[in-house]
């Protein structure tokens, strides 16, 4: 149990860590496109009604996907690494 603990706090850490860093990016590129007026509307007429709420868990998604994966193959190239020295 001593063992598996700071293995389980880590990874919350690190889910914690991935979904602040989800939320700032999500809100950053919702806000770029918004800026972007023709591409903004473009967008939004090629995803169903309640968009910009849907379009906003959207990005959140996909950015939250992104984050875990650098994470994890910042993970696998450090276990390389380790394990060639």
């Amino acid at each position: 149990m001593t063992k598996i603990l700071p293995i389980v706090l880590r990874e919350l850490l690190w889910l914690f860590a991935a979904l602040l860093i989800a939320a700032i990016l999500a809100t950053m590129l919702h806000a770029g496109l918004q800026a972007q007026g023709t591409l903004y509307r473009q967008l939004l007429a090629e995803v169903p009604s309640a968009a910009p709420f849907h379009l906003g868990l959207l990005f959140f998604a996909l950015c939250l996907v992104g984050v875990y994966v650098s994470r994890l193959a910042v993970a696998a190239v450090d276990s390389l690494l380790k394990s060639q020295h």
